[in-house]
């Protein structure tokens, strides 16, 4: 039976199919781009939480004193309130649903697998190379504010001394 199984024409596609089925939700072209869809992703998704946790005081003014009482009391975030759930857990899941989504559509897909893929060429600089760019940075800074200080001292100098000429003394 399993020789005779192993020679269907569609065993093959049949489990191709499945195995791509599968692997349908972890979305578009799940193995290439990985680190700069998670990257996208948290970072965004920090960002969106940071502007709920702001959000969440604009509501407090928004709406009235029900939505404003305490349902419960958690030990490490005190009072829970209908805004605080609101703000600071269906947004941020809906917000995380929303972003999973979006970095999954090909044409966002394909661009965050190319950034990856060109941030894999760049050349990295090694500590002692970054060291010696910032010292020279750092020095010329210095004779650039020492110049500039100077000229100004001058400069400064030579118009109090122009423009106490033309004062009577």
């Amino acid at each position: 039976m399993a020789r005779l199984w192993a020679k269907l024409p569609f065993r093959s596609s049949f489990f191709e199919e499945a195995r791509i089925g599968q692997d349908a939700h972890l979305g578009y072209k799940p193995a290439q781009g990985r680190l700069a869809r998670m990257a996208a992703f948290w970072l965004l998704w920090v960002l969106f939480v940071y502007g709920c946790s702001s959000f969440r005081y604009i509501l407090d003014g928004w709406t009235g004193a029900g939505m404003r009482e305490k349902l419960l009391t958690l030990p490490l975030l005190g009072e829970v309130t209908p805004n605080i759930l609101i703000t600071m857990v269906a947004l941020p899941a809906l917000a995380a649903f929303f972003l999973q989504r979006l970095l999954n559509r090909p044409k966002t897909a394909d661009f965050l697998i190319e950034v990856e893929d060109e941030l894999r060429k760049v050349h990295w600089p090694t500590f002692a190379e970054t060291r010696g760019a910032a010292v020279v940075v750092i020095v010329c800074v210095l004779v650039l504010m020492v110049y500039l200080a100077g000229s100004d001292w001058l400069l400064g100098r030579f118009f109090d001394n122009v423009w106490a000429w033309g004062k009577p003394q």
